[in-house]
Protein backbone atom coordinates (compact mmCIF):
# COMPACT_ATOMS: atom_id res chain seq x y z
CA UNK A 1 0.00 0.00 0.00
CA UNK A 2 1.18 3.40 -0.92
CA UNK A 3 1.92 5.66 2.27
CA UNK A 4 -0.64 8.13 1.11
CA UNK A 5 -3.60 5.87 0.06
CA UNK A 6 -6.91 6.29 1.55
CA UNK A 7 -8.07 2.74 3.12
CA UNK A 8 -11.62 2.48 2.53
CA UNK A 9 -13.68 -0.36 3.98
CA UNK A 10 -17.12 -2.11 3.37
CA UNK A 11 -19.80 -1.53 5.56
CA UNK A 12 -19.20 -5.29 6.25
CA UNK A 13 -16.04 -5.43 7.47
CA UNK A 14 -16.16 -2.28 9.77
CA UNK A 15 -19.12 -3.89 11.63
CA UNK A 16 -16.31 -7.31 12.00
CA UNK A 17 -13.69 -4.36 12.78
CA UNK A 18 -14.50 -1.63 15.12
CA UNK A 19 -16.45 -4.22 17.79
CA UNK A 20 -13.41 -6.13 17.91
CA UNK A 21 -11.21 -3.59 18.14
CA UNK A 22 -13.66 -1.82 21.13
CA UNK A 23 -14.55 -4.87 23.05
CA UNK A 24 -10.82 -5.20 24.09
CA UNK A 25 -10.78 -1.20 24.92
CA UNK A 26 -13.93 -2.08 26.64
CA UNK A 27 -11.47 -4.26 29.14
CA UNK A 28 -9.28 -1.65 29.71
CA UNK A 29 -10.93 0.72 30.65
CA UNK A 30 -12.36 -1.71 33.18
CA UNK A 31 -9.00 -2.21 34.27
CA UNK A 32 -8.27 1.53 34.55
CA UNK A 33 -11.64 2.31 36.28
CA UNK A 34 -10.50 -0.46 39.00
CA UNK A 35 -7.23 1.63 39.29
CA UNK A 36 -8.36 5.28 39.57
CA UNK A 37 -8.35 6.26 42.48
CA UNK A 38 -10.88 9.57 42.60
CA UNK A 39 -14.25 10.07 41.15
CA UNK A 40 -13.50 12.82 38.73
CA UNK A 41 -11.21 10.04 37.13
CA UNK A 42 -13.77 7.20 37.21
CA UNK A 43 -16.20 8.58 36.07
CA UNK A 44 -15.89 9.69 32.83
CA UNK A 45 -13.67 6.53 32.38
CA UNK A 46 -17.20 4.73 33.63
CA UNK A 47 -19.45 7.07 31.28
CA UNK A 48 -16.55 5.96 28.09
CA UNK A 49 -17.05 2.54 28.96
CA UNK A 50 -21.14 2.49 29.13
CA UNK A 51 -20.95 4.98 25.49
CA UNK A 52 -18.34 2.43 23.91
CA UNK A 53 -21.01 -0.71 25.05
CA UNK A 54 -23.57 1.04 23.38
CA UNK A 55 -22.07 2.16 20.30
CA UNK A 56 -20.99 -1.42 19.91
CA UNK A 57 -24.47 -2.70 20.27
CA UNK A 58 -25.45 0.14 17.92
CA UNK A 59 -23.53 -1.12 14.83
CA UNK A 60 -25.29 -4.63 15.18
CA UNK A 61 -28.60 -3.35 14.78
CA UNK A 62 -28.64 -0.43 12.59
CA UNK A 63 -27.43 -0.17 8.76
CA UNK A 64 -24.47 1.89 7.14
CA UNK A 65 -26.81 5.13 6.74
CA UNK A 66 -27.96 5.02 10.05
CA UNK A 67 -24.72 4.72 11.72
CA UNK A 68 -23.54 8.02 11.65
CA UNK A 69 -26.93 9.92 13.22
CA UNK A 70 -27.41 6.93 15.77
CA UNK A 71 -23.78 5.40 16.83
CA UNK A 72 -21.45 8.05 15.81
CA UNK A 73 -22.64 9.82 18.96
CA UNK A 74 -21.71 7.60 21.37
CA UNK A 75 -17.91 6.97 19.84
CA UNK A 76 -17.75 10.43 20.37
CA UNK A 77 -18.81 10.83 24.15
CA UNK A 78 -16.56 7.74 24.67
CA UNK A 79 -13.24 9.78 23.18
CA UNK A 80 -14.92 12.71 25.43
CA UNK A 81 -14.85 10.81 28.35
CA UNK A 82 -11.11 9.15 27.94
CA UNK A 83 -9.81 12.67 27.11
CA UNK A 84 -11.40 14.22 30.49
CA UNK A 85 -10.13 11.25 32.38
CA UNK A 86 -6.13 11.83 30.44
CA UNK A 87 -6.43 15.25 31.99
CA UNK A 88 -6.21 14.14 35.63
CA UNK A 89 -4.53 10.76 34.83
CA UNK A 90 -1.29 10.27 32.99
CA UNK A 91 -1.67 6.62 32.23
CA UNK A 92 -0.10 4.97 29.07
CA UNK A 93 -2.80 1.93 28.66
CA UNK A 94 -4.96 5.79 28.56
CA UNK A 95 -3.32 6.81 26.24
CA UNK A 96 -3.30 3.88 24.03
CA UNK A 97 -7.28 3.35 24.63
CA UNK A 98 -7.69 7.27 23.10
CA UNK A 99 -5.93 6.57 19.89
CA UNK A 100 -7.70 3.00 19.15
CA UNK A 101 -11.21 5.06 19.75
CA UNK A 102 -9.55 7.78 17.39
CA UNK A 103 -8.33 5.40 15.11
CA UNK A 104 -12.55 3.71 14.71
CA UNK A 105 -13.69 7.47 14.52
CA UNK A 106 -11.11 8.38 11.49
CA UNK A 107 -12.56 5.10 9.38
CA UNK A 108 -16.08 6.22 9.73
CA UNK A 109 -16.07 8.60 6.73
CA UNK A 110 -13.77 6.27 4.44
CA UNK A 111 -16.88 3.37 4.93
CA UNK A 112 -18.29 3.04 1.61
Amino acid sequence: MVENEIQFLSWEEFQQMAPSILTLEVTRLAGLIREAGALDIRNPLAKARVELKRFIACLQRVGKEEMQQTCSPHLLSAILGVSLAGEHMEHTTLNYVLDRLRYVQERIPYIY
